[in-house]
């Protein structure tokens, strides 16, 4: 069914933003230490660069799950829509919190509304597509 392919295609993109965010999120720990050093205690940056790395790994976390559920969601198996639709309700739900808890900087914070974007797509996509992955 083409809903399914467009739902995969939506899935398999996800994903491989998520990893590609997950990549850059955790590069920008090593060179925003400084920065944030700057601007706080050694006490306070030491655990914003934690946290900022913990969300990194999360979301390679989301992106691996959606790059293995794929294969799944090819052949109509109703785990891997399980999965998938899992690995979606995080970003939905984390990229509205991260545009809030980043909203008054001086940049616009790209990567909270894209991890957002990617969420809300998939989560709908998977809504409109669920009855067709009735496969075990």
């Amino acid at each position: 069914m083409k809903i399914n392919r467009i739902t995969n295609t939506i899935i398999l993109i996800k994903g491989i933003l998520m990893i590609l965010i997950s990549i850059i999120h955790t590069i920008a720990v090593f060179f925003g230490y400084t920065e944030v050093l700057e601007n706080m205690s050694e006490y306070w940056a030491i655990s914003h660069q934690l946290w900022f790395g913990a969300a990194g790994m999360l979301f390679l976390f989301i992106g691996t799950v959606d790059l293995l559920s794929y294969s799944g969601l090819k052949e109509g198996k109703s785990y891997a829509w399980r999965f998938a639709f899992c690995s979606s309700v995080f970003p939905a739900v984390l990229g509205p919190i991260g545009t809030y808890i980043f909203r008054n900087d001086p940049t616009i914070p790209v990567f909270p509304i894209l991890i957002m974007i990617l969420g809300f797509v998939s989560f709908t996509s998977l809504l409109i597509s669920g009855k067709n992955y009735t496969a075990v």
